[in-house]
């Protein structure tokens, strides 16, 4: 990604951030049963690490439990978790790519509601309507609020139905 779409990403970033992250994961960190009990959670699934935090942070002051993924791989064993609820995907990433993530989740039966994340100009979104549970379909750049809205739209509620900042984990 270019240095000015990295710039734009934490300027956004720091405009969006109201209260810290209640807890931090390093790393490496087992991150795989870090859910409360009662918890729902979201994946997201982005090889670049600014729009991960970006989208995780925006979702989390909405009261949402976030996992985030850094490659296709590690989304894939936290999407089959039982307390996964949602899945925002970029389609290039590492190891298993987000096309490819799709046709292991229709093999498999796993219909959780897809945000797709596009960040080059020629994906085919015809395409990815062959996947149903592919709901929303945004280009980079995007804006956070428009997310925030596919996955209020989408998704369940945040646990426990809280809106707003959450006391909750960002799992990042």
């Amino acid at each position: 990604m270019g240095t000015s779409m990295e710039a734009l990403l934490r300027f956004i970033l720091q405009m969006t951030i109201a209260r810290p992250v209640a807890t931090l994961y390093l790393p490496g960190e087992d991150r795989t049963s870090m859910s409360r009990r009662g918890e729902t959670m979201i994946v997201v699934a982005d090889d670049d690490r600014a729009v991960t935090q970006l989208v995780s942070q925006v979702l989390h002051q909405a009261g949402y439990l976030v996992m985030p993924a850094y490659t296709g791989e590690e989304a894939y064993r936290y999407i089959k978790r039982p307390d996964c609820v949602g899945l925002i995907l970029d389609l290039r990433m590492p190891e298993i790519s987000g096309a490819e993530l799709l046709m292991l989740m229709a093999s498999e039966g796993i219909n959780l509601p897809v945000i797709v994340i596009a960040g080059f100009p020629d994906f085919d979104e015809d395409e990815l309507r062959q996947f149903p549970n592919v709901r929303r379909f945004f280009h980079r750049p995007f804006l956070p609020e428009d997310i925030l809205a596919a996955v209020r739209d989408v998704m369940p509620p945040p646990s426990g139905g809280i809106s707003g900042g959450s006391n909750q984990p960002c799992l990042y």
